[in-house]
């Protein structure tokens, strides 16, 4: 059979026509279809990724539960081959927090008893697949913060204990598998120096204190110059919600915390200004019949000196970073209701870093609730360059005939009334939204931020991704392949049937 064309021109035409469809396909799909994980885990039952150790090699996940008497599990995986590295004994209790130490050769969870009010600390041997060792943080149900942190250089666990009502920060020396020291009189919030030599704490209540300690000794190495805090009057520091980071440099601390008079009246921000305005907890404003932002008080001293930097009041409704985050991590989230947007502020300076698409007020740290079904939740790379907003919209009944078809393209099922979650990744250096993963729920990022694990709506597959996830390339070119193939058979026929 002769595949010859009839002549030169039409030949040219055609494969022109072919080359535009191709590219226009291509672009079709680059602007439409979601980027690939790097790695995809099929778990044995539902469950969601919490941590992922700093030299990225060990990804530790929970499992669901769907009866409050059933033991938690935790399993270790290779994050790079996406092998089971072990299965940790069943947890009886409430896991709480999940903490990994630097190598991924430990694991602590902080875990609640049922109906007794204690917390623990359980200490796992990654790779004896056993529990090590046990520690009580708390002796009955308390506010107290459960903080837990692993030291960069993996030789020192630090967490905050209150027994007896007395409170205090216990160092324990992983080689020797001995405690340290106790830094009594001290709690959370807790913040490691890059280098892990020193430690930040909070001690006191009124006055409170931010304390920084040589985790070598046991034994204070820096005092911090805390004037005062000033506004029209004198104010106190909240000794609730407090957060302490250090910078990347080790150079900076950075305290964020609430503050009020001494009547007990909180500082807020208005919406729609810069004014400040000082009432009670939980009073409405007149003005505008409901809460304002409220105002936080920014702290930053040099490490060096131990002298304050800069002090800056700043109205935000919660902050977003992730655990162990550097001051660099760390935004302050402020919610425009009217415009749907929040606003990321730099905790230091107050100015805005990134604009999100929100809905709503949020209550809670991490996460904004908003009507209407939906609820949205915020968090970032640890390093800040990245920003996620996770979107849960309801049942896939509610959604529109796209969000159905790119259902079915996933394989979940058409109007099956599931719901969906959705992240949005922004970058925070370009200020730009990057891409959608669509029904994927929020797990956790890696420390230095390269890295982020999700879980598929059912929690039955877990998904690693590049940071930022880079567009489905093979996919991309090989299904525009299809369209061009499709026109080139049928300009052939067309030109053999004119022949």
């Amino acid at each position: 059979m002769d595949f010859r064309l009839p002549n030169l021109t039409r030949r040219k035409s055609l494969w022109v026509t072919i080359l535009v469809v191709y590219s226009l396909s291509a672009w079709a799909l680059w602007a439409v279809l979601p980027p690939r994980p790097r790695l995809s885990i099929a778990l044995p039952e539902p469950g969601e990724p919490v941590v992922i150790s700093r030299d990225g090699t060990t990804l530790v996940t929970k499992s669901a539960r769907d009866k409050e008497a059933d033991p938690v599990k935790l399993r270790v995986w290779y994050s790079r081959s996406g092998r089971l590295r072990t299965e940790l004994p069943g947890i009886r209790g409430a896991v709480w927090h999940v903490h990994a130490s630097p190598d991924g050769s430990l694991v602590a969870a902080v875990v609640a008893d049922h109906g007794k009010g204690a917390v623990h600390l359980h200490l796992y041997d990654v790779m004896a697949g056993c529990e090590v060792e046990r520690f009580m943080m708390k002796d009955e149900a308390s506010t107290l913060d459960d903080a837990v942190a692993f030291s960069a250089d993996g030789r020192t666990l630090a967490f905050a204990t209150l027994i007896q009502k007395i409170q205090a920060v216990t160092l324990w020396d992983i080689p020797s598998q001995r405690e340290r020291a106790v830094l009594e009189q001290n709690r959370g919030p807790l913040a490691f120096s890059p280098d892990g030599r020193m430690l930040a704490t909070i001690s006191g209540i009124l006055p409170m204190r931010v304390r920084v300690w040589d985790v070598a000794r046991g034994a204070e190495s820096l005092s911090l110059n805390q004037p005062p805090v000033r506004w029209k009057k004198p104010l106190l520091i909240d000794n609730l919600k407090n957060e302490l980071a250090f910078s990347e440099d080790g150079r900076t601390l950075a305290m964020i915390a609430r503050v009020s008079d001494e009547e007990g009246r909180s500082l807020y921000s208005r919406r729609l200004g810069k004014e400040l305005v000082q009432r009670s907890a939980g009073e409405s404003d007149p003005q505008n019949g409901e809460e304002d932002v409220p105002v936080n008080l920014v702290r930053s001293w040099d490490t060096a000196t131990g002298r304050v930097r800069r002090d800056c009041l700043i109205g935000y409704s919660s902050l977003v970073s992730a655990p162990g985050a550097p001051l660099e991590g760390m935004y302050l989230l402020r919610c425009d209701l009217e415009a749907e947007q929040g606003r990321l502020l730099d905790p230091l300076s107050g100015e805005e870093r990134l604009s999100v698409a929100t809905k709503g007020n949020p209550p809670f740290m991490f996460s904004i609730l908003s009507g209407g079904g939906q609820s949205e939740w915020v968090s970032a790379a640890p390093r800040g360059g990245v920003v996620v907003v996770q979107k849960e919209a309801g049942s896939r009944s509610e959604m529109t005939w796209w969000d159905q078809l790119i259902a079915l393209v996933h394989g979940k099922g058409w109007g099956d009334g599931a719901a969906r979650c959705d992240l949005t990744v922004y970058s925070a250096v370009e200020r730009r939204q990057l891409v959608t993963l669509p029904d994927q729920e929020f797990g956790c990022f890696s420390p230095d931020g390269q890295t982020l694990a999700t879980s598929s709506d059912d929690g039955k597959k877990l998904h690693l991704w590049d940071v930022p996830p880079p567009p489905p390339w093979f996919g991309i070119f090989g299904w525009a392949t299809l369209p061009a193939i499709l026109l080139g058979l049928l300009g052939y026929a067309w030109l053999r049937f004119r022949q």
